[in-house]
């Protein structure tokens, strides 16, 4: 490694310390602050102002990436529960609706031949 590379290196690790020291400086985000500032996650777009807000942070040296990665490993988790959610009720209400159906068309059906059974031309 020439003393070029060396020079740059040293200088990255600098910016790094004085990135973290500045951030150690800074007093950390409290829970009554988070709690105050992010959005509850209760849909997409609240779950996505929240990353944004995250993002923002973790930007800015408020809080350090890896937990603003874990916020977004989270949120994740979270939407994919919340669409497994949605597709659990549409198919339960699909369900609901078929069975209503089956019995809408056996009474038809039990219509039919009672009618048949009377003579009458349905025709």
């Amino acid at each position: 490694m020439d003393s070029k590379e060396m020079g740059r290196r040293g200088g990255l690790a600098h910016a790094r310390k004085d990135k973290y020291e500045a951030l150690a400086g800074r007093p950390p985000l409290t829970l009554a602050e988070v709690e105050k500032k992010l959005p509850k996650m209760t849909d997409g777009d609240s779950v996505k102002r929240g990353l944004e807000l995250v993002r923002n942070w973790a930007i800015a040296g408020l809080i350090p990436g890896t937990t603003a990665g874990a916020v977004a490993r989270m949120s994740e988790a979270w939407l994919r529960l919340h669409d497994s959610d949605i597709d659990r009720k549409t198919l339960k209400d699909a369900f609901r609706r078929i069975e209503q159906l089956e019995r809408e068309l056996a009474q038809a059906h039990k219509r039919l031949k009672a009618a048949e059974g009377q003579g009458h031309d349905l025709e």
